[in-house]
């Protein structure tokens, strides 16, 4: 007969999400803003295989711990051509604490892990054009991710980066919408993402 196993634990905490943030219009058609953001994701706990060498160990609980990213920005919006061309530019930082990522085991299982600290420096870019009923958006990130301190459980090397931080990354999208006869309108719209 089968016995059923188990694991237990539990994990309480509570954090704060504070936001500092600044915008000035030296004149209508532009915006320079500065900011300063907190978020978190709450640790939590894995149930894994125990020992197969100790009997009664099948199942223990593993806990990973609370990861917490600061970001600081500082960018500009502008209105451009009558308005027919918008810009959005930033620079950016994040710092990053305790990084969680999903991992797989040797089992094939998906757990949670700490992978250590990093930060990113980054620009973004983000385009917009309007022309009658043509619409086109693009936006591009250059991100410089780094791993500064590597968790011991993790198996990583400090070259490797930050866990799903690009280095270059971008989206375009090209839309028009118009009426094609009396009372009724179309949108067609093509997106890319890379």
């Amino acid at each position: 007969t089968a016995v059923a196993q188990q694991a237990e634990g539990d994990a309480q905490e509570t954090h704060y999400t504070p936001k500092l943030a600044h915008d000035r219009r030296p004149w209508d058609r532009a915006s320079f803003y500065a900011q300063m953001t907190e978020g978190y994701r709450p640790g939590g706990i894995n149930i894994e295989e125990g020992s197969p060498d100790r009997v009664g160990d099948d199942y223990r609980t593993a806990r990973f711990r609370t990861d917490e990213l600061w970001n600081y920005e500082i960018g500009a919006k502008l209105a451009l051509w009558d308005q027919r061309l918008w810009l959005d530019a930033a620079i950016f930082r994040a710092q990053w604490r305790n990084i969680q990522t999903d991992q797989l085991d040797a089992t094939g299982l998906i757990h949670t892990a700490n992978a250590g600290d990093g930060v990113n420096t980054g620009i973004e870019i983000g385009p917009r054009l309007r022309l009658g009923g043509w619409r086109l958006e693009a936006t591009l990130t250059l991100n410089d991710p780094e791993l500064t301190h590597i968790d011991a459980d993790f198996p990583a090397s400090a070259d490797g980066g930050l866990p799903g931080t690009a280095h270059v990354s971008g989206a375009a999208a090209l839309s028009w919408q118009g009426q094609v006869a009396d009372g009724v309108g179309m949108m067609v719209a093509l997106d890319y993402t890379h």
